[in-house]
């Protein structure tokens, strides 16, 4: 019984301990692997261009201008998961509201919201977080975000680095890209398989052995 109970959990997979992607030894190729790059771990895949970029092991997006991504997507084929939190820091925003005495003076940083989270179920869009790196310092610090419950039992989620877009007028981008960040140890947790499911792969175990030993009657006679 504690055989057949055994081959019934290797056929499901039930741990719903929590991972973290942390990206290490993800390259830094130039930007070249636009749209291209993906990166493998932990069971997961990020496509859309997984590159690191001046922080060792994070993944950096651009939001114009380069060769590295502004948006990747992060899936587990057929394994349902909460998204729990994620560390993310940036660079200063480049984005300032003129003089109007001179256009060419960068008068005041005008912060805009420039992270996109998204999470999808079934290539359904069931859950959104916008946020802003800000503008107010250059310094690196990362900070945590957490998800919030909407991020649960999802199947894939997108990172994207949002462009300023209707801008007020006298606001400018004073440089390429106008706002980038890196995404580091992504705390993802499994959703456990239900107690249903384990039964029913008991129940294949069971079947699998009973026709193991009429085979092995058969073959007898």
């Amino acid at each position: 019984m504690l055989r057949i109970f055994a081959l019934a959990l290797a056929c499901v997979p039930t741990s719903a301990l929590a991972l973290t992607l942390e990206f290490t030894g993800l390259p830094d190729l130039g930007g070249s692997s636009y749209m291209a790059g993906e990166w493998e771990e932990a069971g997961f895949v990020v496509q859309g261009g997984a590159e690191s970029f001046s922080i060792p092991d994070a993944l950096h997006l651009d939001d114009s201008g380069t060769g590295y991504a502004s948006q990747v997507s992060v899936s587990h084929l057929g394994r349902l998961f909460d998204l729990v939190a994620m560390d993310l820091t940036y660079l200063r925003q480049a984005l300032y509201f003129t003089d109007p005495e001179d256009w060419d003076v960068q008068a005041m940083p005008l912060s805009y919201e420039n992270v996109l989270i998204e999470g999808f179920l079934g290539g359904a869009k069931v859950a959104e977080l916008m946020l802003s790196t800000d503008s107010s310092s250059g310094t690196i610090t990362w900070k945590r975000v957490a998800m919030g419950s909407a991020f649960v039992g999802i199947d894939g989620f997108t990172i994207s680095a949002l462009f300023p877009v209707g801008l007020p007028e006298g606001a400018e981008c004073y440089d390429v890209p106008c706002g980038h960040f890196w995404v580091d140890n992504i705390e993802i947790a499994p959703v456990p398989v239900s107690l249903p499911a384990v039964s029913l792969a008991t129940g294949l175990a069971v079947l699998w052995t009973r026709r193991r030993r009429t085979v092995a009657r058969s073959s007898a006679l």
